[in-house]
Formats: structure tokens, sequence, C-alpha cells
């Protein structure tokens, strides 16, 4: 799982940012051709021909990464640049997993694809990996002590987490939105479950004008993830300053609240 960790952290970037305009012809169709390639290389562990679709400056950086198999990936997303020459795309890898048993997990990643002599490529930064996971809370909320989680195999089966290990991680936890934005703009914060069993968002109320937020999916299974769209319409409202989107994690009762600012 630490592996994954590393490759997520190294392609990860900031929350996802969408306007709702359309892309030139030909644009998104380029980048899926591109991104599915590289990772149907990465899949059949054909690194080196997988390294072609990095760019030349990230290539040291994914050479030495470790690289866990890849069972399956999906493109989730994709969030231009204002220029159209770079992008943010979103892929859901499913991998295996000790700790989920004889399953998969699935991992969003992040990557950074740029348009270089009319191609896209993945730029990589290298980043040192972290101990254990992100944590959006502090540990004595998120340890396992007292909270009985098992695996799906049933009470007996011995818990496949240790005492201390994050629950979940809700990353980003600060968002920033234009308040003179002349179109929709859209943020993603990713909901990861590291639990073996599942988890129930509850999303709170919105009573900003301009503001609203929307989950894919309530429900985070075990080892998934979810993600929450947070979008700012200018012409419903043009909120200033900071405000917070609650989020409470059930079976935990584990409150999360998600900074948004207005610049």
């Amino acid at each position: 799982m630490r592996r994954w960790v590393l490759l997520a952290g190294v392609l990860a970037t900031a929350a996802a940012q969408t306007t709702f305009q359309k892309p030139p012809a030909g644009a998104e169709r380029s980048l899926r051709d591109r991104v599915e390639r590289f990772y149907s290389l990465y899949q059949q562990e054909k690194f080196r021909e997988a390294e072609s679709l990095v760019a030349q400056e990230s290539r040291d950086a994914f050479y030495t990464m470790p690289k866990n198999p890849v069972k399956a990936f999906r493109v989730e997303s994709i969030t231009w640049a204002n220029d159209y020459r770079s992008a943010e795309v979103l892929v859901a890898c499913e991998s295996v997993s000790p700790l989920a048993g004889s399953g998969t997990v699935k991992i969003p990643v992040r990557g950074s694809w740029k348009q270089l002599e009319n191609q896209w490529y993945l730029v990589v930064e290298r980043r040192p990996p972290p101990s254990l996971p992100p944590s959006p809370v502090p540990e004595r909320s998120q340890s396992l002590e007292g909270f009985g989680a098992t695996q799906p195999g049933g009470p007996d089966t011995p818990n496949p987490l240790p005492a201390g290990r994050p629950l979940f991680s809700v990353e980003p936890r600060t968002i920033s939105f234009p308040r003179d934005a002349a179109a929709v703009t859209e943020r993603t914060v990713i909901i990861s479950n590291r639990m073996p069993g599942p988890l129930q968002l509850v999303l709170g109320a919105m009573a900003l004008p301009g503001l609203s937020a929307s989950l894919s999916s309530p429900t985070v299974q075990a080892f998934g993830y979810t993600t929450l769209k947070i979008s700012y319409d200018p012409a419903r409202g043009r909120p200033a300053g900071q405000h917070s989107v609650g989020l409470l994690i059930q079976p935990i009762s584990q409150p999360v609240a998600i900074t948004v600012r207005f610049e």
C-alpha cells in the first residue's frame, strides 16, 4: 500500500479546477489516447515504453519511483488549464494489497499532463515518500482502538490495520476560488477509505449563495474512494472571505470541514 502512497504522492497535484468550457476539437480524444496508452503500458509492466510518454525532464523521477502492479484502470476526469495545453487527469487504478485480502484496492491517482511539441506528456514531480498516508484529522480520532473494524470474513477475522493507522483521508482540505470568475468553476476533493468496511458520508447543508457541493457517492467502499465536487457559480452569488463545507463520516462520527476561500 505504501508504494501506492508514493505513486499517488508523485502524481498528485492540488485540487482539480474545472470551468464549463469545451476544449478545442480533438484535444480531449488526443489526451485520453495518450493517458490510456501510458497506463496500458504501465499495466503490462512495459515501463521503458511507458517512459516515452513521460516528459524528458521527468524521466529520472519516473524511472526511480517504485512501480506497483496495476490490475485495471479507468480515466475518471480531465481538468483543463485555461489555455488547454495542460491538464490534470484523475485515473482510478486497481491494485492488489495485503489489506484487501484476495481483493483489489482502488487508488485515485492525479497526473499532470502537458502538450509539448504537439504531443501530450506526463509531468512527474519528484517528492519524498510520506511515512504514512497524509491525514486530515488528529490521530486520536482515527485510531482503530475501540472501533472494532473487522475484515468481511466475519467478527473473528483479525483486524488487518494496526492501531493508529489513519482510517480515511480527505485531500485537499483547503480550496480556493477566484471571486471574479466569469464562469462556473469546480474543485474536486477526494475522500479515501483505508478501512476494511464501508464509510457513509453525510454532506452538510449549503446556505451560501453561489456555492454548491455534491458527492459522487455517499458510500465509500472498503479501501475505495469517492469524490466531492464543490462548485462556484458567480451568477448566483459572489461570496467573499473564508467559509467551510462540512462532512460527517459514519460510523466513526467524525466531522470534517473543507475550507473554501474566495480570493
